[in-house]
């Protein structure tokens, strides 16, 4: 189990933390005899075969004002949105530079006036980060030091995400179909961020919402007490905010508020059942 599903065999490693880097040469006489590189050269970090990329823990607080947690659907006014981290202070290698090179284009050439793709650091982009998320129909995954948590941020809020990340799986893509819910950029063509976006049609981005919100659940850790009681504070706290007898949304819209989260079917729940359906591998022929 991993957050981080790189499928490349030689790969560089594009953290900003020296203790983290393995690209450079590393001994020990006690603990490392060998340069550790030549452990690792050739063999890929992730085998979608064997191997499962799984959610990190996002609490209910997190995504509060989400329809998942019976938050009142907003209108998507946002087309594209990422807040964060964007490398400025960091070393060059940091998100293999896919974030600063974003984030200066999107300056350059005023993305957010123009397009709406709003692109920045908290300092920028000012306001609540679960409501922009909410408020947003794409929402761009891209890595940070290595893995991130930003598919998490942008399903759990029903926003498709756009991930930017070459030779990499995202969260559960080894068993669910993601070109079904999601779209993919290449690295290379950055600049072409609002021309792609901009060519879907509402009913395409309509059918991957939809889609969206068959599996949304499952990138949700909801087992266990302590986390069943904070997604019911969170869905009471909404309902008192707004009581589902004044919405105003469509019964055809894909998020509609969740008033009972199925369990049964949450983010540990998947991994068990992939982990109960890998038994007959471990049994030999």
């Amino acid at each position: 189990l991993t957050h981080w599903g790189r499928l490349d065999t030689e790969h560089r490693s594009n953290t900003a933390f020296y203790r983290d880097n393995y690209n450079d040469a590393y001994k020990d006489d006690t603990y490392q005899l060998q340069d550790w590189r030549n452990i690792i050269e050739g063999h890929a970090c992730y085998n979608p075969n064997k191997d499962l990329v799984i959610p990190s823990l996002k609490l209910p607080e997190h995504y509060a004002h989400s329809p998942l947690m019976g938050g009142e659907p907003m209108v998507r006014d946002i087309l594209c949105y990422f807040r964060g981290d964007m490398g400025e202070r960091r070393d060059p290698q940091y998100s293999r530079r896919i974030r600063q090179m974003l984030h200066r284009m999107a300056k350059q050439n005023k993305w957010g006036e123009t397009y709406r793709i709003h692109i920045g650091t908290n300092a920028e982009v000012h306001g609540v980060y679960s409501r922009h998320l909410a408020r947003s129909i794409f929402c761009l995954v891209l890595p940070g030091d290595g893995w991130s948590a930003r598919a998490e941020d942008a399903i759990l809020h029903g926003c498709i995400p756009v991930v930017i990340m070459d030779r990499v799986h995202a969260v559960f893509e080894s068993i669910l179909d993601w070109d079904l819910f999601s779209v993919r950029l290449p690295e290379s063509k950055l600049s072409s961020l609002p021309h792609v976006l901009l060519s879907y049609t509402e009913e395409q981005i309509i059918r991957m919402q939809r889609r969206l919100a068959q599996v949304w659940h499952r990138f949700a850790y909801m087992s266990g007490k302590p986390l069943q009681d904070g997604a019911d504070a969170m869905r009471h706290r909404n309902k008192e905010e707004f009581p589902p007898q004044d919405s105003k949304v469509p019964k055809d819209y894909p998020f509609q508020r969740v008033h009972s989260f199925p369990v049964q079917d949450d983010a540990f729940s998947t991994i068990i059942q992939w982990l109960y359906s890998k038994i007959p591998q471990t049994r030999g022929n």
